[in-house]
């Protein structure tokens, strides 16, 4: 059996990749749009004006994404919002 002291530098591992870890999600919300996110929201305001993917305008992902950016913009404006989304989405398909 393993003492508290034996296991303490695994416990001071495990909270400083937490605090890197976490530390690091917080700071990608601040950062600028990335090439795709902007292409995402781009085209999810299109979808809210009528327009069709694949017919009125093409890119190489499937239209979930798309769809999931304008329902987004339909409740808040603020890319921070569209972000936790998609983290929450990725998390929930990850598992």
């Amino acid at each position: 059996m393993k003492t508290k002291i034996q296991n303490l530098p695994l416990a001071v591992f495990l909270i400083l990749f937490c605090l890197l870890c976490g530390g690091l999600l917080y700071l990608s919300f601040f950062k600028p749009l990335y090439q795709d996110e902007g292409v995402f929201l781009t085209i999810g305001k299109w979808l809210g004006r009528g327009l069709w993917p694949y017919q009125d305008f093409f890119d190489h992902k499937t239209p979930g994404i798309y769809f999931l950016a304008w329902f987004v913009q339909l409740f808040s404006a603020k890319v921070i919002v569209f972000k936790i989304i998609v983290l929450i989405t990725n998390l929930i398909g990850a598992f």
